[in-house]
């Protein structure tokens, strides 16, 4: 830790009699967790929390019925000078700011210059806010400015340095420079949600300007701090020279200092004060709620102000039933300091705390609850929370992942391991044990968090409330693992079956069958069920090819006919000019099937001069290399084996057909019908006829990425050389010897597809990331149904783990 964890922190204050200095040890010494379980309360010290957060200093003021109670310092108001918080230091109060800008409009409001109700713009002269869709049937008023219900878009204000110019109130409003922040903007209807917004108060406190026409600092000076004798505190940027003497450094988390900032968003987060002073004014008010003193605002207003339901105006508010008390607080935040105001109504108390860190936040809803538990503020009081004995058959439904990978917050993956759920570390994947403390909710005893899983109206589980020990809690989606994305994808679809396999760092990370291998049957897809892997089967043989010419067996650029004159063609001279390479990058010249060319093959221009992909063109090559290799389609099939298959420890990789096809090989499907499993012709064909697995494919693949020997490693880096001298269109992808590649993000990835009609194939992969992915399939709308798209998209977009797949074998 920095220079601060060898600070003996300091404690300084002052306690009105016996009783309270008791209470306020107790508060010291024991702070309370915002929910716990029963007989496991585990407390810490303020010095502990302060010293485990980093934070420098604290100062904090409590008053009872309308007397200061107690006033408790820690600290250091700054590192270097070893100078200490006291009573008189003088803290940025930021967005407790917003309360003393609410009573000061509504002062205006109780002398008739200004309408709770009414069109704000009926009172703003230097600026209108512009009208728009969402202005047409309801205005915005102040009620709704102060209780941040005027649809007003937020943004967290920059603060300025002194030797920096600031912008006047009309520029931040408007966007204009030098504010660096956006111009007021509505999102919604006014009236209809709650947006917390700080915009929102410096169009309030433009009001205040125009309407009492004078500077906002001295009309909030009129209204609250010069009568109740508020000396130590300002909205002056900067601040006048009494208070700079006074003023406390703020600090980040590491306990770096910030410099001195103005903060021209007055109205918002401007005010620099004491807890003393804002202890002041919150009691006042309490004392005009429950008198006609009206030292702030009247009886009426102060009702208002302090109704029990959920409307802000200055405060938010918290009841329960079975208690008349309203809790009523505000939190607030800028860079180097936190403070919090919080009071019960009907026990006439008050407790402001301050810090000059960006880490109070827990440390001050700590201080709270301990108060609130001591001083009997029941609404806010810690809860307690008592075993429960739950179902475990109902665990199951429970189990998943919780959150974006790219949340703000942390993911949480739970499991069932025997009968009680447990949190899996993302970390080092150790488990915590949870208690049920309700049919949907668990507690984790070593971090007091709360886990409330939030069925649908039909039972589903796809939302977590996170409560932390702070009491600070966040809501999370169930996250689908990709088993789920496929299966609903597919049944989207309407896509027989699948099999997927995921490369993550060379590695698979992913792979797994879902769905029927026949629909007719219902026999369901594994990741060991073969399929015909169509066009992927020429990348594999390109990659058998380059072993071949490494191997001195055949040269890529010695035309094909010096080898084996190519019988099926005609007499024509361009055929002695096909080579292998040519063959590999679909510029032989050669249709893709004879077929095209009404049954005669031909070839539809001079060779290496245009592309056309061509599967004939394999079949020749494929030719060329057996009478080099003096090898039959048996014989070819042996070599693959051995020079690829085993090498990769592949199950099944056959060209050639093989016995266990028949009873380990899906169906194919065509318009939702099963086709015949035995269609094979039983030859050897390098451009289709190659039957495996997904995981096996991706072996090959991972092998590519990560080529074991340094022959491998020679044969890889030709397969995915680009053939810079292949003519291309623009926009057109690119050729490498077996795939194509296309720059993506300034990246070479490479693909590859195949067709049979009733299977179809998928491959793509980046060499840099060495990430990839594989899918076959044995329907036909695989590619026109967008599957194969949506598969890689969700890769592309979600975490790189997979917790809950199963792993390749």
């Amino acid at each position: 830790m920095k220079k601060f964890t060898l600070i003996t922190l300091l404690f300084l204050g002052s306690i009105a009699n016996t009783a309270s200095a008791q209470t306020v040890q107790s508060i010291e010494s024991e702070l309370l967790p915002n929910q716990f379980l029963e007989g496991q309360l585990k407390t810490k010290s303020i010095a502990e929390v302060m010293l485990r957060d980093n934070i420098p200093g604290v100062s904090m003021t409590f008053i009872d019925n309308g007397n200061i109670a107690w006033q408790r310092t820690y600290g250091y108001a700054d590192l270097n000078k070893f100078s200490p918080i006291t009573t008189q230091t003088v803290f940025a109060g930021a967005s407790l700011s917003k309360p003393l800008t609410t009573v000061t409009a509504m002062q205006l409001v109780e002398a008739g210059k200004v309408s709770l109700d009414d069109d704000i713009n009926r009172y703003l002269t230097s600026w209108q806010l512009p009208a728009n869709e969402f202005t047409d049937s309801q205005k915005v008023t102040l009620r709704h400015l102060i209780g941040h219900r005027a649809g007003v878009s937020n943004h967290v204000p920059t603060p300025y340095a002194v030797d920096e110019k600031t912008p006047t109130v009309t520029q931040m409003l408007a966007g204009e420079s030098p504010f660096t922040g956006p111009e007021i903007t509505l999102f919604t209807a006014p009236g209809e949600n709650y947006q917390y917004s700080n915009p929102g108060y410096t169009i309030i406190q433009q009001l205040i300007e125009d309407v009492t026409e004078t500077s906002f600092e001295a009309a909030v000076h009129n209204a609250i701090f010069d009568p109740l004798d508020m000396e130590s505190s300002s909205f002056k940027q900067p601040i006048p020279e009494k208070l700079m003497a006074h003023r406390a450094t703020g600090y980040n988390k590491n306990v770096t200092p910030y410099p001195y900032q103005l903060f021209p968003f007055k109205g918002a987060g401007g005010v620099w004060t004491t807890p003393t002073d804002l202890a002041t004014f919150t009691m006042t008010l309490i004392d005009d709620y429950h008198s006609n003193e009206s030292r702030l605002i009247s009886q009426e207003m102060a009702a208002e102000m302090f109704a029990r339901n959920p409307i802000r105006l200055g405060f938010k508010k918290h009841y329960i039933d079975g208690s008349d008390d309203i809790i009523f607080d505000h939190w607030g935040s800028i860079p180097g300091f936190t403070s919090y105001m919080v009071g019960s109504v009907q026990n006439r108390q008050a407790l402001v705390i301050m810090t000059n860190s960006d880490n109070g936040f827990n440390l001050m809803a700590a201080i709270a609850r301990t108060v609130a538990q001591q001083y009997d503020w029941e609404p806010i009081q810690p809860k307690v929370y008592q075993r429960y004995d739950i179902d475990s058959k109902q665990l199951p439904s429970l189990a998943g992942t919780f959150g974006k990978p790219s949340g703000n917050e942390v993911q949480h993956v739970f499991a069932v391991k025997g009968k009680q759920l447990h949190l899996i570390s993302n970390v080092d994947g150790g488990t915590a044990p949870l208690v049920a403390v309700d049919n949907y909710k668990f507690i984790d005893p070593a971090s007091n968090t709360t886990f409330e899983f939030l069925p649908s109206k039909t039972g589903e589980v796809n939302w977590i409330r996170v409560t932390l020990e702070s009491g600070y809690n966040y809501d999370q989606p169930r996250q689908q693992t990709l088993t789920d994305f496929i299966e609903k994808s597919m049944n989207e679809a309407n896509v027989e079956g699948l099999a997927v396999s995921v490369i993550q760092n060379g590695e698979i990370a992913f792979n797994q069958g879902v769905g029927v291998a026949n629909s007719d049957t219902g026999t369901e897809i594994t990741s060991q069920t073969l399929f015909e892997a169509a066009s992927l089967s020429k990348p594999l043989f390109a990659y058998f090819t380059l072993l071949q010419a490494e191997k001195g067996v055949i040269e890529l650029d010695q035309p094909l006919y010096t080898y084996l004159p190519y019988p099926d063609l005609p007499d024509n001279e361009w055929h002695k000019l096909i080579t292998a390479r040519m063959v590999l990058t679909h510029t032989s010249g050669l249709p893709n099937w004879r077929s095209d060319t009404g049954g005669q093959l031909s070839l539809l221009f001079k060779p290496g001069t245009s592309f056309q992909y061509s599967s004939e063109g394999y079949e020749y090559l494929r030719q060329v290399l057996q009478k080099q290799l003096k090898v039959d389609d048996s014989g070819l099939q042996a070599l693959i084996d051995e020079q690829i298959a085993n090498e990769i420890d592949a199950d099944f990789m056959k060209y050639v057909w093989d016995e266990r096809i028949p009873e380990q090989k899906a169906f194919g499907h065509r318009n939702g019908k099963p086709t015949d499993n035995d269609k094979h012709d039983h030859n050897f064909g390098a451009s289709y006829s190659l039957i495996t697995t997904a995981g096996d494919y991706a072996k090959f693949i991972t092998d590519i990425l990560v080529p074991a020997t340094a022959e491998k490693q020679k044969v890889a880096e030709e397969l995915l050389k680009l053939q810079t001298d292949v003519p291309q269109e623009k926009g057109k992808l690119h050729r490498a010897l077996g795939f194509a590649a296309k720059q993506v993000d300034g990246r070479l990835k490479y693909y590859h597809s195949g067709n049979n009609g009733d299977f179809l194939a998928y491959v793509e992969f980046d060499p840099a990331s060495r990430d990839g992915v594989v899918i076959f399939s044995n329907s036909d709308k695989l590619f026109s149904s967008h599957l194969a798209r949506d598969i890689v998209e969700y890769l592309q977009n979600s975490s790189k783990d997979y917790p809950d797949e199963p792993k390749p074998k």
